[in-house]
């Protein structure tokens, strides 16, 4: 598969708060498709191990439970480079961390 094509976009988790209505605003600004809110999954594991990646853009994490799930399944990580998440990914040997920015 070539990057930028036939990709769909999960969001699990609680989506209905600022930042959730603020991302679904832009989807629609964009018309973008393949956007999917799921809402808070009791076993969100079928999703994550059937995905490409998993990528965490959190402000802040404690413990970045959802990332230590991922690399238990096997599963690629993108993360911000946030407290947590930084640990988790043993400072990028473990998956990918990028900046908190738009690029």
């Amino acid at each position: 598969m070539i990057c930028g094509t036939n990709i769909n976009l999960y969001f699990i988790g609680k989506n209905d708060t600022i930042y959730g209505n603020k991302i679904k605003s832009q989807i629609n600004d964009y018309k973008l498709s393949n956007v999917y809110f799921l809402g808070v999954k009791d076993n969100p594991y079928p999703y994550i191990k059937n995905a490409n990646m998993l990528v965490s853009s959190s402000y802040y994490e404690g413990y970045p439970r959802v990332i230590n799930e991922a690399i238990c399944l096997g599963q690629i990580c993108v993360a911000t480079n946030v407290t947590g998440t930084k640990e988790a990914l043993q400072n990028g040997k473990l998956g990918l961390l990028v900046s908190d920015n738009i690029e």
